[in-house]
């Protein structure tokens, strides 16, 4: 048996994530001193857009399962796409579902737009791996892979026109995954000391 490598870029964001969203339980005005929060924003509290990524509001459940799915999705998207691209659907995701929630004045917490992120860019890098030749879905002849790239578009659609700041995270890790196959892989590795 083989052992992969750890996901070091998901474990690493997984405790930045966990530690501060499990002191909630002990420390009840944690997350509402960092949720977002579109007046404080607006009067100058812009740390409100990184910091209410590491709370949650959704309670424990909604805790739990945010950190279950970044672990997976994490550990998947590092493993098959790399550090480089995880970090850009997850910055992209929460950028844009953060931008979202100042936009519809949403006031709120959670890693879940950036794991909406990972979430896209893993369906978008999918479908295009598959048309240019890569990765092939299984029983793709059953199922054309376009029909998954249009049902989570039509779902990012419906999310943004119901003011629900995770369509524009999915779509924005659909933009970016979808360049993930068309950017030389090459140009993306860390460079060797010399």
């Amino acid at each position: 048996m083989t052992l992969r490598p750890l996901p070091v870029l998901t474990v690493v964001v997984f405790v930045l994530t966990a530690v501060p969203s499990l002191l909630q339980g002990l420390l009840p005005g944690l997350e509402p001193a960092l949720r977002r929060d579109p007046s404080a924003i607006a009067e100058g509290e812009w740390w409100r857009l990184g910091t209410s990524l590491v709370v949650q509001d959704g309670g424990w459940l909604g805790t739990l399962s945010n950190l279950a799915f970044l672990l997976i999705l994490g550990t998947f998207a590092e493993r098959t796409l790399g550090r480089v691209w995880w970090l850009a659907l997850y910055l992209g995701g929460a950028v844009a579902g953060q931008a979202a929630g100042v936009l519809f004045g949403t006031v709120g917490a959670g890693n879940s737009v950036a794991v909406c992120g990972l979430a896209g860019g893993l369906i978008a890098a999918s479908i295009v791996a598959a048309v240019l030749g890569g990765l092939l879905l299984a029983r793709r002849e059953a199922v054309p892979g376009w029909v998954f790239l249009a049902l989570t578009i039509l779902i990012a659609i419906v999310l943004t026109a119901a003011q629900n700041l995770h369509g524009p995270a999915l779509g924005a890790g659909l933009l970016i995954g979808a360049l993930v196959r068309r950017v030389p892989t090459a140009s993306l590795q860390p460079k060797e000391p010399v």
